[in-house]
C-alpha cells in the first residue's frame, strides 16, 4: 500500500523538529511526514501533494500562528478534502477557537502542548486508520453501486427482450 502523508504546521522550529522526529518513530512505516512553518507553506505543501497525486491523510496544526490561525487553515483544508483528518495541537487555543475547528473544519482532535508522546502516537494512529477506511468505505459503496447499475441494466434488457 501506498504511504499517505501527514502534514505537521507550527511556527516554532523547534516543536516541528520534536513533532517529526516522534512522528517518524510512530508511523514512519506508513506514512510521510511534512512540515511547515506557517498556515501559507502548509497549503503550498497540500497543493504540490495533490498534484503529484499524493494522499494526504492527516493535518496537525498550532492554533495560536502569525498570519492565518490554525482552525482557519483546517476549514481550508476540510473543504478542499473531507477525507482528510483534523487535529489541533496547541497550548494557547480558547474554547472558541476549538468549537469553530469542530464545527467548520471537522476537528477530529485536540491535544494540548506539551503532549506525551504515547497520546500522540496512539492518537495519530487512530486517525490515519481513521482516514483510510473511510477512504476504503467511500470506495466500496461507490463499487457497490456502479455493480447495482450493470445488474439492473442487465435485468431491463433481459425483460425488454421477453416483453
Amino acid at each position: 500500500m501506498k504511504k499517505g502523508f501527514i502534514i505537521c504546521v507550527d511556527d516554532q522550529p523547534e516543536i516541528v523538529d520534536v513533532l517529526m522526529m516522534q512522528l517518524e518513530s510512530a508511523v514512519g512505516h506508513s506514512c510521510e511526514i511534512e512540515i511547515a512553518e506557517s498556515a501559507d507553506e502548509a497549503l503550498k505543501v497540500l497543493l504540490e501533494l495533490e498534484e503529484r497525486g499524493e494522499i494526504v491523510d492527516l493535518v496537525i496544526t498550532d492554533e495560536i500562528m502569525p498570519g492565518l490561525q490554525g482552525s482557519k487553515f483546517l476549514e481550508i483544508v476540510h473543504k478542499r478534502d473531507p477525507d482528510i483528518m483534523t487535529m489541533l495541537l496547541t497550548g494557547q487555543a480558547g474554547l472558541n477557537d476549538v468549537v469553530y475547528a469542530v464545527n467548520n473544519a471537522g476537528l477530529a482532535k485536540c491535544l494540548k502542548k506539551p503532549w506525551e508522546y504515547e497520546e500522540l502516537k496512539q492518537t495519530v494512529l487512530d486517525l490515519v486508520e481513521r482516514t483510510r477506511l473511510n477512504r476504503r468505505n467511500k470506495r466500496l459503496t461507490q463499487e457497490v453501486a456502479a455493480e447495482k447499475n450493470k445488474a439492473e441494466a442487465i435485468v431491463h434488457s433481459i425483460t425488454d427482450g421477453i416483453l
